[in-house]
């Protein structure tokens, strides 16, 4: 209907716009909204869980590349806490086999969620 207003020359410029600016918009709209969801998953799953702390094996250390902007990343650090197997962030060195304090969040789907992997120093 709207086709019969628009020029035959006009037709594929006036499509590429709308595709284009559609496909930013989607672009746009998810990076915004899904880390929101994410959170609000979480914040939901957690939302009357006790913080538990714990004594956790490590099963693997996991090293990132190094790039320009983060010239020293953190490694992650695969535990095992009560039978779950999680995986965290450490910015202190860790061995494979170490024991490790942790204090974790367990949520309503059962899934862990690990709030801090602790040094020694640290109460």
């Amino acid at each position: 209907m709207i086709r019969k207003y628009i020029p035959q020359a006009m037709d594929p410029i006036i499509f590429a716009w709308i595709l284009g600016v559609s496909a930013a918009v989607l672009v746009a709209g998810s990076m915004i909204l899904i880390p929101v969801w994410l959170r609000s998953a979480r914040g939901q799953d957690t939302e009357h869980a006790t913080l538990k702390t714990a004594i956790a094996k490590v099963v693997a250390v996991t090293y990132q590349a190094v790039r320009k902007a983060d010239p020293n990343p953190a490694p992650y650090v695969t535990l095992q806490i009560d039978g779950h197997v999680v995986t965290a962030p450490r910015y202190e060195p860790v061995v494979v086999g170490q024991m490790v304090r942790v204090r974790y969040y367990v949520g309503k789907s059962g899934k862990v969620y690990v709030e801090k992997i602790l040094s020694d120093s640290d109460p």
